[in-house]
C-alpha cells in the first residue's frame, strides 16, 4: 500500500469515527424523546371540571392538562392531545377580554363511559377579575358570573362515584360559592370536612394589587389597626368569622414555611418526596372517618407565630393529600394544584420527572416547582397507573 493509499484510508477510517460519534451523540440527546414515543398510551376517559377560567390563560388546569400530555393519557376523540383551551367543562372566557364567556355545567351523560373525574377549581368567575388579571384592582368581592357546584352537578358525581369512577378534586372544591347542603355531600365523598380556612403565601404583603383588597378590611375590623404588613408572608383567612391571621416569613414563620410532610406510604405515593415547600392556596380540612392521610401540611412557626395560630383555632398538622379507596377510589389535594404560571416545557420527554426532582433544587425557589414535580406529577402518574378502563362499568382497581 503506497502513502496515498494510506492517507485516503486514513481519512476513511477518520470520518467514520465522527459519523459514529455523531450518530451515538443523536441517539443519546434523542432516546428520552425516542423512548416517550414508545411509550404506550393510557386508554382511560377523563373529565376535567374547571369553573375558574376568568380569562384565556388557562392556568387553572393548566398544569393537569400538560399533565395528561405529558403521561399520555388519551385525549378526548377530537383531539390528538389535550387541549387547554377547549378539553374541560365549565367557564369559557370571551377571547376578547370581556365578561361574556360561555358556560357549561356537568352532567350524567358526560360522565357516562368515563373512568375519571377531576374537579380542579370551583370559585367561578366574578365581575371585577379581568380587572384584576392585569393587576389594575386588587382581587375584592364582586358580583358573581358563574360558579359553585350545584346539586344536578354533585347527584351526577355522586351516581359516578357509587358505580366505580375515580374521583379527583382540589383546593376549592367546597369553599365558597357552592351552597352548604352540596359541600357536605362533597365532603361525604371525600370525606373530609372543611374547617372554614383557606390560606396563600404573598412574595410581598404590601403589594398594591397582589394583596387582596378585603384582607384589609378585614384587618382594621379584626384589629383596629391600618394594614402595614410588608414583605413574604401568608394570609390565612376565614369565611365565616372576622379571624384573619397574617404571618410574616422570619418572623411569625421560620424559613422552612408551608411544607408538605408525607405522613405514610401507600402505592399512590410512589415517587413522592416529602417536606416539600407550598406557595399557593391551601384549605384547612379535618378528616372523617374513611380516609387516609397520606401528607399533611406543617407550618414552620416561632414562637410568636404559634401563639397566634393556636389562639385562631387552626390545628397544628392538616391533610395536604388523602385518599379513599373503597368502594371506589377519591382523592383530593388540599391545594390549588393545577393552577400554575410555571413553564413546564416539551411534554415529550421521558424521565423528566425523575431528571427535575433530582437533588431538591427546586426546594429554593419561591414558586410550585417543587410541589409540582415531586408530589403532583407522581401522584397522577399512580392514580393513572391504577385505574383500569372498563368502559360504562367503570371500577378503580384494588
Amino acid at each position: 500500500m503506497d502513502n496515498n493509499q494510506a492517507a485516503q484510508k486514513k481519512s476513511y477510517t477518520s470520518s467514520l469515527i465522527k459519523v459514529g460519534v455523531v450518530a451515538g451523540l443523536a441517539l443519546l440527546f434523542s432516546s428520552p424523546w425516542l423512548v416517550w414515543q414508545m411509550q404506550p398510551e393510557r386508554e382511560l376517559g377523563l373529565v376535567i371540571v374547571d369553573k375558574t377560567v376568568p380569562v384565556p390563560t388557562y392556568r387553572e388546569h393548566s398544569s393537569l392538562i400538560w399533565a395528561l400530555n405529558h403521561l399520555k393519557v388519551k385525549a378526548p376523540s377530537q383531539h390528538d392531545k389535550w387541549q387547554l383551551e377547549t378539553d374541560y367543562i365549565g367557564y369559557y372566557p370571551d377571547k376578547n377580554g370581556g365578561t361574556r364567556g360561555e358556560t357549561r355545567q356537568l352532567t350524567s351523560k358526560d360522565l357516562t363511559g368515563q373512568d375519571i373525574l377531576f374537579v380542579t377549581d370551583t370559585y367561578g368567575v366574578y365581575k371585577q377579575d379581568v380587572a384584576e388579571s392585569r393587576r389594575d384592582k386588587a382581587a375584592d368581592y364582586s358580583p358573581r358570573i358563574y360558579g359553585g357546584l350545584d346539586t344536578k352537578e354533585v347527584n351526577a358525581i355522586e351516581s359516578f362515584v357509587q358505580a366505580g369512577g375515580t374521583l379527583i378534586g382540589e383546593f376549592n372544591t367546597f369553599a365558597t360559592p357552592t351552597p352548604k347542603d352540596v359541600r357536605k355531600r362533597m365532603e361525604n365523598l371525600f370525606r373530609l370536612r372543611w374547617k372554614g380556612w383557606a390560606g396563600r403565601y404573598f412574595e410581598d404583603l404590601g403589594h398594591p394589587t397582589e394583596v387582596p383588597a378585603w384582607a384589609h378590611r378585614k384587618w382594621k375590623a379584626q384589629s383596629g389597626k391600618d394594614w402595614d404588613f410588608t414583605g413574604p408572608g401568608w394570609i390565612v383567612d376565614h369565611e365565616e368569622s372576622m379571624k384573619l391571621v397574617v404571618l410574616r416569613l422570619d418572623k411569625e414563620v421560620g424559613s422552612k414555611g408551608l411544607r408538605i410532610m408525607k405522613k405514610q406510604d401507600h402505592p399512590l405515593t410512589k415517587n413522592v418526596d416529602t417536606d416539600i415547600p407550598f406557595y399557593f392556596w391551601f384549605d384547612v380540612l379535618e378528616p372523617m372517618p374513611g380516609a387516609q392521610v397520606l401528607a399533611e401540611y406543617q407550618m414552620d412557626l416561632t414562637p410568636e407565630g404559634k401563639e397566634i395560630w393556636q389562639k385562631a383555632g387552626l390545628p397544628m398538622t392538616f391533610p395536604a393529600l388523602s385518599v379513599v379507596e373503597y368502594p371506589s377510589l377519591r382523592v383530593y389535594m388540599a391545594g390549588d394544584a393545577s393552577d400554575t404560571d410555571l413553564v413546564l416545557g416539551p411534554t415529550g420527554i421521558a424521565g423528566r420527572g425523575a431528571f427535575e426532582r433530582f437533588g431538591k433544587f427546586k426546594h429554593y425557589q419561591s414558586d410550585q416547582g417543587a410541589f409540582f414535580w415531586e408530589l403532583y406529577l407522581p401522584l397522577l402518574e399512580n392514580i393513572f397507573d391504577r385505574v383500569q378502563p372498563k368502559g360504562d362499568a367503570v371500577q378503580a382497581a384494588k
